[in-house]
């Protein structure tokens, strides 16, 4: 879908900090073979840092820069099973690295 909408001259930046649904994003996009889409192993945010990311027991992809979205939350505790000290980047700080300078934002 995404593709669809940049064309054959844009360019979609995917933030995956978590290292091993960062491997999944990169092993995706090679065998699909998509050219204009770069995966960067980075969390965004505010400031440019290193941060604790939390991975939950029962599902990798609610994993989450705040310890208590997984362990305090509506549906209960989410159980933490590891987690990753990540690099955190601002888009500003990533956009001032591109060629492309037309910005779209499109959120899963």
């Amino acid at each position: 879908m995404g593709l669809e909408l940049i064309g054959d001259d844009g360019l979609v930046i995917a933030f995956e900090p978590n290292p091993e649904t960062y491997r999944w994003l990169r092993s995706n996009i090679e065998l699909n073979r998509a050219r204009n889409i770069r995966a960067l192993p980075y969390a965004l945010g505010d400031s440019i840092s290193i941060a604790r990311l939390y991975i939950p027991r029962s599902n990798v992809e609610a994993s989450s820069l705040i310890k208590d979205h997984l362990t305090k939350n509506q549906i209960g505790n989410l159980g933490l099973v590891k987690y990753y000290d990540v690099p955190v980047v601002t888009l500003d700080h990533v956009l001032s690295r591109s060629r492309h300078f037309s910005v779209r934002l499109l959120t899963a």
